[in-house]
């Protein structure tokens, strides 16, 4: 009888497991990557980041090579903790000059365990009375 009541209670609460996982929203694959100008700076945003939920301040380094730029953000973690949390993280990027330019932002994303890069070209346009222009696509 322990045996049957045993395999019973398995077969219910493995399922329900599974379930509860793959319901949880996690916001790891909803992550959002834009730009904004605000007055002469560019303005990155990553929305719905993933990471854990102990970090120390996170890290972005910043190269430029001709018309391209290219931000690599990092997490840092000296006392990581247990669980994995949502953030909205930016950066700012001042002294670019105006014209066409190609962001390149990376970040390790926790699905699927590796690097992503975000292609943006991003349009500064010069400032006027109006404040400068961009706009923002995805390649």
């Amino acid at each position: 009888m322990r045996f049957f009541l045993l395999t019973v209670f398995l077969l219910i609460w493995i399922p329900t497991g599974v379930a509860l996982a793959q319901d949880y929203p996690w916001c790891s694959t909803m992550d959002d990557i834009f730009a904004v100008v605000v007055e002469d700076d560019l303005v990155l945003h990553h929305d719905l980041a993933t990471y854990n939920c102990c970090p120390d301040p996170f890290t972005f380094s910043v190269t430029v090579s001709n018309d391209s730029l290219y931000v690599i953000e990092r997490e840092v973690l000296t006392m990581p903790c247990h669980c994995l949390c949502c953030f909205n993280l930016s950066t700012t990027v001042e002294g670019l000059a105006p014209g066409e330019w190609h962001v390149v932002y990376s970040w390790f994303d926790d699905e699927p365990r590796g690097w992503r890069d975000w292609h943006l070209t991003v349009n500064l346009g010069p400032s006027g009375p109006t404040g400068p222009v961009m706009v923002a696509t995805q390649e």
